[in-house]
């Protein structure tokens, strides 16, 4: 089509493409979403570009692999992209309970209900004991619908085998009184499951017509795999993840670059996208952060860190002990965290493959321009950093941040930094505080911890790209 093509020139499609459009119709082949780029060939000129290269697959294909699709990969130095024919199963979580028309056409389906309903006991005010019960209920459902549903294809296939059977038996002899009370029972067991499952289908297909017949779930089943590949989300649209930089003064009558804050302007699907991710984040940053972390975690306040800091202060004056104070601010915090580092430090933490992904999605398909005057520049991509304004940057800079605990804790288990130890009967020994980007480390006077610290720093802008800003 015009769409998977582009060229200087204003020519008209070639008609050669006529005949192999006709093969596809003919032989009802599905051409599968394509992934990671919208062109496959591209001529050295840089002008022409076009879809060449793809995978056409049978509707029986698609029906054993209704996740499939199409990556194109990099071209490196041919003019052809290669494809990648991926057929991962994915897990995208628990899915609500949804009820289907067709129970309650299921003999005995109402009075289960019933039944179950009136045998959940729950205490409590009315309106959480109705919740309760609906838990219940979804849970009981459950077991009752895989049950009666389970391999309706294979149970009248095998039904209808044994009406077969009969059949041929009562073609050749009488059969008994026994055996024509089944013969009618396995007829009516057909029409009931045949419309049972035709119904299932019917429901989770969203068609108002039967094309090819009730019993027919074929049909239905490769309409369900369509339109689960065209519902398919693999990665945010262009321009959904688009950002406006408005640089706002840190300081009066700002002269230099440094003197301005940038704050990222995004659009308000992604922001929509990104608050429901950080709200699932939000639950679970307690149990990865560090309790020296005291900014942007459930439970926690900055005034901990801040409290602490004065009691060893105190203590230091009190007992007139050397204390070495040093606070850390990161140069550009945000703008400076590298992306792969990022990733890693989510994979040690036990974040699943799934989530690790749609984060890379939010974080590196950014693209910004910048408002000059009100008025936008060119849009550039991003390579490296947390946008300002994201919903999702504090918690991800946490993370980001988190690496540093780890390298202090390493150097105080391996004797190499002295923290400053607090107490007499049960000293605490306290190293650094973490206030989101700006950290205070503490220990005792000595050259070998300012050597310990000054290795840690570099280790850590070696790692993440977080730069000591020593200018402050």
């Amino acid at each position: 089509s015009d769409e998977e093509r582009r060229s200087a020139s204003d020519g008209h499609r070639s008609a050669d493409v006529v005949p192999f459009n006709r093969f596809i119709d003919d032989n009802n082949l599905i051409d599968l979403p394509l992934c990671g780029r919208k062109y496959t060939w591209f001529r050295g000129d840089g002008l022409s570009m076009s879809r060449l290269d793809r995978f056409l697959l049978s509707g029986e294909w698609c029906l054993a692999w209704p996740n499939c699709t199409q990556v194109a990969r990099m071209r490196g130095l041919s003019d052809h992209c290669p494809l990648v024919l991926s057929a991962s199963e994915e897990d995208w979580g628990p899915r609500p309970l949804r009820m289907l028309k067709c129970w309650k056409d299921v003999p005995g389906y109402n009075l289960f209900v019933k039944n179950k309903w009136n045998s959940f006991q729950v205490d409590g005010w009315g309106g959480y004991v109705l919740k309760e019960k609906f838990k219940m209920i979804k849970s009981a459902l459950k077991e009752w619908h895989t049950t009666h549903t389970q391999n309706l294809p294979s149970r009248i296939e095998s039904l209808k085998d044994r009406l077969a059977t009969l059949d041929e038996k009562g073609g050749e002899e009488d059969l008994s009184e026994a055996e024509l009370a089944e013969l009618h029972g396995v007829t009516s067991d057909i029409h009931s499951l045949s419309r049972l499952n035709a119904s299932i289908c019917w429901q989770q297909s969203r068609s108002q017509w039967l094309k090819e017949g009730d019993a027919n779930t074929k049909y239905f089943h490769s309409i369900l795999a369509s339109r689960r590949r065209g519902n398919a989300i693999s990665s945010l649209q262009v321009g959904l993840n688009a950002t406006f930089i408005a640089l706002i003064p840190k300081v009066d009558s700002p002269q230099r670059l440094n003197d301005f804050r940038p704050i990222s302007l995004v659009s308000s699907l992604y922001k929509i996208l990104a608050k429901v991710l950080a709200n699932r984040l939000r639950l679970v940053m307690g149990s990865v952060i560090s309790e020296s972390q005291t900014a942007f975690v459930k439970d926690r306040q900055i005034l901990d860190g801040i409290l602490i800091a004065n009691e060893v202060v105190d203590e230091a004056r009190r007992s007139k002990k050397e204390l070495m104070l040093f606070k850390v601010d990161f140069e550009k915090a945000y703008d400076s965290v590298d992306w792969g580092y990022l990733d890693d430090v989510m994979g040690r933490m036990g974040f699943p493959t799934l989530w690790r992904k749609w984060i890379r999605e939010c974080v590196c398909t950014a693209t910004t321009s910048v408002l000059v005057n009100e008025s936008p520049t060119d849009e550039f991509p991003l390579e490296r950093g947390l946008r300002q304004g994201d919903p999702l940057s504090p918690f991800l800079f946490l993370l980001a941040a988190e690496g540093f605990h780890v390298l202090m804790e390493a150097m105080v288990e391996r004797k190499l930094f002295t923290g400053y130890s607090v107490g007499e009967s049960n000293p605490v020994e306290v190293s650094h505080l973490q206030f989101a980007d700006d950290t205070l480390l503490m220990g005792t006077k000595s050259w070998a911890n300012v050597r310990a610290l000054r290795a840690v720093l570099v280790l850590f802008e070696t790692m993440s790209g977080l730069k000591v800003n020593f200018n402050k």
